[in-house]
């Protein structure tokens, strides 16, 4: 697929807060538990060598996730899609050239995210790369 590199799970590094995440997922699962004073014990949580493992680790410490994350996750995950596409170059001009096309994460493992099963999901990873797309365009 030439867009793997669009998903949350591409090897791709984000940089964020002097940290180094692994992929833009594992920097979504950190966003979870990250406040001012725990930005070490985020990373901890989701230092795991696969997207798979930080995705269940996290999910282990729900708990303890931040009180508002329903009301930021979609914020967050702009944020982070912005600093993955401006910190690799390849992707951003990989973005930039499918404007005006609508995009779509294909992916049935989530429908919030993705299309879902069915292709009737939310797709706000799909909206969100377009958001990131349209600021890109403009900056």
């Amino acid at each position: 697929d030439p867009y793997y590199s669009f998903s949350p799970r591409s090897p791709r590094n984000v940089f964020y807060r002097k940290r180094v995440y692994a992929t833009a997922e594992h920097l979504f699962q950190a966003m979870r538990f990250l406040s001012a004073n725990n930005h070490s014990e985020a990373q901890a949580k989701t230092s795991c060598p696969t997207v798979d493992e930080a995705i269940a680790l996290a999910r282990t410490h729900e708990r303890t996730q931040r009180g508002d994350w329903g009301a930021v996750q979609f914020s967050k995950a702009r944020m982070i899609y912005y600093l993955k596409f401006t910190q690799h170059d390849d992707l951003l001009s990989q973005l930039v050239a499918t404007y005006p096309a609508p995009l779509a994460w294909a992916t049935p493992r989530d429908a919030l995210f993705g299309l879902g099963t069915n292709g009737q999901g939310r797709n706000y990873l799909g909206l969100t790369l377009e958001r990131v797309r349209n600021r890109l365009k403009e900056d």
